[in-house]
């Protein structure tokens, strides 16, 4: 009897484990875990394939800032700008009279300066990027000329004392009109290096040379008193080259915004060249004709902030640049009325401020 009820039960869970397989799906896998013993082991179930639905614009995506920056993968490319500059030229040595209100041989009052106009520049720049490590070369031109008008005119009882006129022959007028022009042209030549800072951000270091000319004349016409349509022409040129460096960050605020800040300084080996003539009687009549031609350095240290859109290969940017020169002009000075060989020379600074719209292209 105990056999029997064995070989039913046997049969019993035979029927149990038929059925559970034949109601399970034709293709499917249920696996199998054996905690012990020496059963097999479960059937790995196969890889789960998740499609990446990440909008492009987040970071890492096809259009993330990260892209917009010219990074060190960025292929080959040549580089095309085109500045619109409105600047302002600023010297510390336009003075030209003193207007005195009460002529009673005690100078007083403020002395008057030229000042020049605000006018439209060009800057255009060729270049081409390096495809693979972020190097790039290139070549700018900037051209910028202004000038300045002024005159001046003693009240009643008021005196005019000129301060280019050569001491002890024309101290006094009564009138003055003054004019003068800036020329002023610099080519760069630039080596840079581009880093990827973060996504957001990069850096790019560059170094090359820069060559300039700037001409500053001025022109003074005196009438009046001791002055019979006395004219004193100055004129301050600098030609040189030298080495310099700067760098440039760009943040990108989207694919498209950005914004940049940049700062240059370098040192050129220039020749300065200053000249006075001074000339009484309408021309008739020369008391003086001097001029300094000399060699020496000529610092320089520029600074800029803006904003940048990109469309495709174009970018449209706007900015604010300052460029300031250390000792950039010089003329001779006639000091003594006693000794008239007596001359010295009188350094000034030049200071260039202002906007540039820029298109640049690359392709």
């Amino acid at each position: 009897m105990s056999r029997l009820l064995r070989y039913v039960s046997l049969a019993v869970t035979l029927g149990a484990v038929a059925s559970t397989a034949t109601a399970q799906e034709p293709g499917s896998h249920v696996g199998v875990v054996v905690p012990v013993g020496d059963g097999p082991l479960a059937t790995p179930e196969p890889p789960i394939h998740v499609r990446d639905l990440t909008p492009a614009e987040l970071p890492g995506g096809s259009n993330s800032a990260y892209n917009v920056l010219t990074t060190p993968e960025s292929p080959g490319a040549w580089l095309v700008t085109a500045d619109y500059l409105l600047w302002r030229p600023r010297l510390d040595s336009t003075d030209y009279a003193l207007l005195d209100p009460r002529n009673d041989l005690a100078p007083q009052g403020r002395v008057r300066n030229l000042t020049y106009d605000t006018r439209s520049g060009l800057r255009v720049g060729l270049g081409y990027r390096l495809p693979g490590h972020g190097w790039d070369v290139g070549v700018t031109y900037t051209d910028l000329h202004t000038s300045g008008h002024d005159a001046l005119a003693a009240p009643p009882g008021g005196v005019l004392y000129p301060t280019l006129t050569r001491p002890g022959l024309i101290d006094t007028a009564s009138r003055a009109a003054a004019t003068a022009g800036l020329d002023y042209q610099v080519f760069d030549i630039d080596f840079g290096k581009r880093f990827a800072v973060d996504p957001y951000l990069s850096l790019r270091v560059f170094g090359g040379v820069r060559l300039a000319s700037i001409d500053v004349d001025q022109s003074v016409l005196y009438d009046g008193c001791q002055a019979r349509l006395a004219e004193v022409r100055t004129c301050a040129g600098l030609e040189g080259a030298g080495p310099t460096a700067g760098a440039e960050a760009r943040w990108a605020v989207s694919d498209r915004l950005g914004l940049f800040g940049t700062a240059r300084g370098g040192m050129l080996f220039a020749d300065f060249d200053g000249r006075v003539r001074e000339t009484n009687a309408g021309g008739a009549v020369l008391n003086a004709d001097v001029s300094d031609r000399f060699a020496g350095l000529a610092p320089f240290v520029s600074v800029g902030l803006g904003g940048s859109w990109r469309w495709r290969t174009l970018t449209l940017v706007a900015g604010y640049e300052v460029t300031h020169w250390f000792k950039a002009t010089t003329r001779p000075v006639l000091v003594d009325d006693f000794a008239a060989g007596k001359v010295v020379r009188r350094r000034g600074d030049l200071s260039l401020d202002g906007i540039f719209l820029r298109l640049g292209a690359a392709y």
